[in-house]
């Protein structure tokens, strides 16, 4: 008697209705990973900075570090850091695993704040968690 999948052709069909099932139950979203530094023009550490990230907020520690771990967001990383003195910085990424470096310019520098941005795979990027988080 032959069995209800009988063919590498429907082995496959099936395979692939069972894998899009998944996404039902469970976030088929990319995991979205964030770690990085704030400065100030001079490089030193700019601590109490806040850090934004698709709506979650967060403050820098006093070595100007924040994390953030599975922040929601369907296909875009969006960050945004303000610190009083200094000008914003914001940009919008794909979602995926980050470190990124910001420096952020003077209210009175005539350069506007900037990042360096570096995509990380996830099992290095979780290693590198603010200390005390």
């Amino acid at each position: 008697m032959r069995g209800l999948v009988h063919s590498s052709g429907h082995r496959f069909l099936l395979a692939v209705f069972l894998a899009s099932c998944v996404c039902v139950f469970v976030s088929c979203a990319e995991r979205l990973v964030l770690t990085g530094h704030v400065f100030d023009a001079d490089q030193k550490p700019v601590g109490q900075a806040t850090v934004e990230v698709n709506g979650a907020k967060k403050e820098t520690d006093s070595n100007g570090c924040f994390y953030f771990d599975d922040v929601s967001g369907e296909n875009k990383l969006n960050l945004s850091i303000v610190k009083s003195g200094q000008k914003p910085y914001s940009n919008d990424r794909d979602v995926g695993s980050y470190e990124v470096a910001v420096t952020l310019a003077s209210e009175n520098d005539e350069q506007p704040s900037s990042a360096t941005w570096n995509r990380e795979p996830m099992g290095e990027i979780v290693n590198k968690k603010c200390a005390g988080q």
